[in-house]
């Protein structure tokens, strides 16, 4: 899927998106989800977040247990 902000490409089972890759066109970040919930990261900097959406260094984690 493409549309003026996003492009996907999604990765379907049963449900709409067991896994989806997408890019924000506006905060040039991309994005891998499982299950419906983001899991990783890359933002317009490089910086890599595992569970968070928003790295504030070159590799940052979330405290949840995965």
């Amino acid at each position: 899927m493409v549309s003026p902000n996003k492009s996907e490409i999604g990765f379907s089972d049963a449900s709409r998106n067991a896994g989806l890759l997408s890019y924000d066109h506006n905060t040039n970040a991309m994005h891998f989800d499982s299950n419906n919930v983001a899991r990783v990261t890359i933002d317009s900097d490089g910086h890599i977040g595992i569970g968070t959406l928003t790295p504030t260094n070159a590799v940052a984690t979330s405290n949840t247990k995965i």
